[in-house]
């Protein structure tokens, strides 16, 4: 996957020779400019679960389609921002003179090489260091630190690796690896980053908030391991039983005073939160604490050692003296390089440790609160709309993985977030479906492993059958962790007691003791580590579970975490969600009985008594639709009853209000004439003084009828004149009426009736 030498970049570098083995993102070549030779260290972007290059070839092809390609192009713009922000930085303690460039596809950058050696070379030949020595390399390493924070970049694996020491006296601080962080969180390969010893808790989870305090956490380790000759337990390791780092430091003698070993207690906090937050404050307390340190000593001065050629750029070191020195490579295999009989030893331990880290998975990481540190435009925390911004554009391209992550973490700065929760269960519908292919597969994993590791024993490759059984089980959890099968777990009994027989028989065998002893110490971090990820996971589980109410999905999945892990926490989630079980129980009781006894009132008729008993079902079972559904549908047949009643009493008050005494103004049928109006006409009597003066007219009068028909009165509204007007009156009092009528009752009621009086020729 090389470039091949007297490959040619950018019309400027031309390439010698590859710099150790490809690392899990990038590859290190050493070259020079081809104007003037000058020698070049070239890192080239190349993250191996993304890409590849078939041998002869120059460019890169992606692995995989839409997806990878989208990592890729993202990781290569961190690799970018952060080369960007590199050579902008002026420090003694920083290398200068960095190109960033564009080439086959993927990104590089250039610096020019600085014969050096790393710290950790060194201090293989010298062994411990003093007091003043260490603070003489780190605190330059320090300040050099503080500027990249300020500049809004961390540097993620400061180490004895990465810490190099120059001819001249000065001190480098390589290995920025903040880039491949932001990408191995997307991808799933943090594991490939973490080191021993140095790295924080922080580092082992897609979840963890790294930031400056990570790095402060790294530095005060490495003055640990250079001070006291013994590298810090796994952060990991920390978090169960008691912590040795106190008494690790505690008994180093070496240490001028009390505020020194403080400080460094202050910065290697496994709580994020707790801990020195910024490494200027670290080198502040160590020098104002230290009784030895004055800063004139020489860094490369203080281990005279044959100087070698640097074979690392910003990663893991190449010591190019027969060994090769190189980071987890993430489980892939590298070609065999050579290395110093007397450096096997640490390399085996090392080694073994890569593998017990590979096998372990991320463990459950102790942070309160708070967002990730930015890698890039001047720090700070990200916010919530960043984390939905960058979920909502994997979420449209389907990467739910990663997506997942990034919700989650949104969650974590706004929790209650109703959008984030829903697009999380949606997630989990989406991805459920290939749970049953994910879960088989691993299974079948694990028997292939399981397998091989059987033929391995039974051929008496004892180490190899126990790394084998490892893996498989690290399999079976993982397929575990998708379905609780009885069969799984069988398998899981199985591989574990075949552990147990290798190691016994290897014991028995007289295996060398440091050897064997490594290979316990790396099955039990293997299991510690499966057991924190089982623990992990199923609290998560039980968490997402209690935030839908599932209480019994969610004391279930506590239960796993507890069989895991037994802790304070699990054990109060688990009473927790026991509680709200049984108080979820009583209210689905009482939830049944309100909608029985609501379901018979609505049946009845009775909505204002179904009203209240919905209401009661809903107060037991929030949101139940079909309560709330009914609930409606009783409303609003109340309402119509209650509007009905309303109109009613209104109408019948408009028509009180319109009586005058006891008379109807208004009715619902008027009172008219028994036999019509022309009934009046043949009773009238037309008077003789109009009729010899020849008077005619028509006579309006209004009349007061009777609930019985008789006129009570009738007055002449319009008239013809005195004799005509009362014998209009007498016709209409002595007629009979159809009273008038409201509800169908007759009532009394004023009416307006007329006689035409006319004489005939």
């Amino acid at each position: 996957m090389e470039l091949a030498p007297l490959t040619v970049l950018n019309k400027q570098y031309t390439i010698k020779r590859t710099l150790g083995d490809p690392g899990p993102f990038d590859i290190k070549y050493l070259g020079e400019t081809v104007d003037s030779e000058t020698a070049t260290v070239i890192r080239e972007f190349f993250p191996v679960h993304l890409v590849e290059r078939e041998s002869g070839k120059t460019s890169i092809d992606i692995l995989g389609g839409d997806k990878e390609s989208q990592l890729f192009q993202s990781g290569m713009e961190y690799f970018q921002k952060e080369s960007s922000v590199l050579s902008q930085l002026e420090h003694d303690a920083l290398p200068s003179g960095y190109e960033v460039f564009e080439a086959n596809g993927t990104a590089y950058r250039a610096r020019p090489h600085k014969q050096s050696m790393s710290l950790r070379k060194g201090l293989e030949s010298k062994g411990t260091l003093s007091e003043k020595a260490a603070l003489t390399i780190m605190v330059p390493i320090l300040e050099a630190l503080q500027l990249s924070h300020d500049n809004g970049l961390y540097h993620g694996g400061v180490s004895p690796e990465t810490v190099r020491l120059c001819n001249d006296g000065s001190v480098l601080l390589t290995g920025f690896q903040g880039a491949f962080i932001q990408l191995a969180r997307q991808g799933g390969e943090l594991s490939a980053l973490v080191q021993q010893g140095t790295s924080a808790i922080e580092q082992y989870t897609p979840r963890g908030n790294q930031g400056p305090w990570t790095d402060v956490y790294a530095a005060a380790a490495t003055i640990c391991y250079m001070v006291t000759g013994r590298e810090l337990p796994e952060a990991s390791d920390r978090l169960e039983g008691d912590d040795p780092l106190a008494d690790l430091i505690q008994d180093a003698d070496a240490f001028s005073a009390p505020g020194v070993r403080e400080a460094l207690i202050d910065a290697l906090e496994v709580d994020p939160s707790k801990r020195l937050q910024s490494a200027e404050a670290l080198a502040k307390a160590l020098k104002e604490s230290s009784t030895r340190y004055d800063g004139t000593e020489s860094g490369y001065a203080i281990i005279p050692t044959e100087l070698e050629e640097e074979a690392n750029d910003d990663a893991s070191d190449t010591d190019q003296d027969g060994e090769v020195e190189v980071l987890s490579t993430g489980g892939r295999e590298r070609p065999a390089r050579t290395r110093s009989r007397s450096s096997r030893s640490s390399r085996k331990k090392k080694e073994s440790s890569s593998t017990a880290m590979l096998v372990g998975i991320p463990i459950v990481l102790l942070l309160l609160g708070g967002a990730g540190y930015f890698l890039f435009a001047g720090g700070g925390s990200a916010s919530y709309e960043e984390y939905r911004t960058r979920a909502d554009s994997l979420y449209e391209a389907q990467n739910y993985a990663a997506a997942r992550e990034a919700y989650t973490q949104a969650l974590d700065v706004r929790t209650d977030d109703a959008f984030a929760q829903q697009r999380l269960r949606e997630i989990d519908q989406m991805t459920s479906g290939g749970g049953e292919q994910a879960f088989t597969a691993r299974v079948s994993t694990g028997d292939s492993l399981m397998a091989a590791a059987d033929a391995s024993y039974a051929e008496g490759e004892m180490s190899e059958a126990l790394q084998m059984y490892s893996q498989a089980t690290t399999s079976y959890y993982s397929a575990l962790d998708i379905r609780d099968q009885e069969s799984v777990q069988r398998r899981i009994n199985r591989a574990e007691k075949r552990q147990d027989d290798v190691i016994a028989e290897l014991r028995s065998g007289g295996e060398d003791d440091e050897n064997l002893e490594a290979m316990v110490r790396q099955q039990q971090q293997a299991q510690r580590a499966r057991a924190q990820t089982i623990y992990r996971r199923a609290m998560e589980r039980g968490r997402d579970y209690m935030s839908r109410n599932e209480y019994a999905q969610a004391k279930s999945a506590f239960e796993q975490a507890s069989d895991a892990r037994t802790t304070d926490d699990v054990m109060d989630a688990i009473a927790e969600a026991d509680r709200l079980l049984q108080e979820q129980r009583e209210n689905q009781s009482a939830y049944e009985r309100f909608r029985a006894q609501a379901d018979v009132a609505f049946q009845e008729g009775s909505y204002e008594d179904a009203v209240d008993l919905y209401r009661r079902a809903l107060d037991a079972k929030k949101g139940d639709a079909y309560a709330q559904e009914q609930l409606e549908k009783a409303k609003s047949e109340l309402e119509a009853i209650q509007l009905a009643q309303a109109k009613r009493q209104k109408e019948q008050q408009r028509r009180e209000n319109m009586k005058e005494g006891d008379i109807y103004t208004v009715v619902d049928e008027e009172a008219q004439v028994d036999g019509g109006l022309q009934a009046l006409h043949k009773d009238v009597k037309y008077p003789p003084s109009a009729a010899r003066r020849g008077v005619e007219g028509r006579v309006y009068m209004q009349v007061v009828v009777n609930a019985d028909g008789t006129v009570r009165e009738a007055n002449v509204t319009r008239g013809v004149n005195n004799a005509i007007d009362d014998e209009a009156l007498r016709v209409v009092e002595d007629a009979e009426f159809i009273p008038a009528k409201v509800d169908g009752k007759p009532v009394p009621s004023r009416t307006a009736v007329w006689i035409e009086f006319r004489l005939q020729d």
